[in-house]
């Protein structure tokens, strides 16, 4: 049987990641290989370690997608340098679209309305870099996915409650790869009742409850090991 850390690192290799390397760097932190709650204190503090050595957790990829369509108005709205300075290519379009605006990510209201929520409204947000989607962004961001994917469901949680005045409990979901609706990697933030986009639906997404912004690093956790798992 595969020990938690050779898992991950096999997942990594199918996305181009040095397999040797990071089952490595899993095994000097073998204290926490059967401990979640260790890990995820782990995971912590290697979070605040790595944001007091750089303010990213992934590298930035330019868009290099088509120069039309949805992809293209997420690269205007995420602000990627490829489209920072061309014109606005969403029908929308790009002006006051965010609702929020964050060193890493960029949140704006979904064009599509959730159902059996109080409001109606749901949030998605986006990394500024380019990932199409969450297994992209593991294979090319490796180590820091799950810092990033924190820091999304903390920026959506908070810009959804900014748009609703809802403070509580959200549902936070990703489409898994071979389900994107748009070639951008997006989480969609909505109240715990709701359904929006075919979600949840575990055939075609990864959803999780957070029931506060102390959750946050423990669902990106279980999301990397959903789709490590899955492959």
């Amino acid at each position: 049987m595969r020990t938690a850390g050779a898992l991950l690192a096999f997942g990594l290799s199918l996305f181009g990641v040095d397999a040797d390397a990071i089952e490595a760097s899993l095994e000097r932190d073998a204290e926490c290989a059967d401990s979640e709650e260790c890990s995820l204190q782990l995971l912590q503090r290697k979070g605040k370690m790595s944001e007091e050595q750089s303010p990213y957790a992934c590298p930035m990829v330019p868009y290099h997608g088509p120069a039309h369509g949805p992809a293209s108005c997420f690269c205007h709205k995420a602000k990627n340098p490829v489209c920072r300075d061309k014109p606005c290519t969403c029908r929308e379009g790009c002006e006051d679209a965010a609702v929020s605006e964050q060193r890493e990510t960029v949140t704006f209201v979904n064009q599509k309305k959730v159902h059996g929520c109080a409001t109606p409204a749901a949030m998605l947000t986006i990394p500024r870099p380019y990932y199409k989607h969450i297994g992209d962004l593991l294979g090319q961001c490796g180590d820091g996915t799950e810092q990033l994917l924190a820091t999304m469901f903390i920026n959506g949680a908070a810009a959804y409650a900014e748009q609703t005045g809802n403070t509580g409990p959200v549902m936070q979901c990703i489409h898994k790869p071979g389900h994107i609706s748009v070639p951008w990697l997006h989480l969609h933030t909505f109240c715990p009742s709701g359904r929006v986009d075919g979600m949840p639906d575990k055939q075609v997404s990864m959803c999780r409850v957070m029931e506060n912004d102390d959750d946050a690093a423990q669902v990106a956790q279980h999301f990397v090991q959903w789709l490590v798992t899955e492959r």
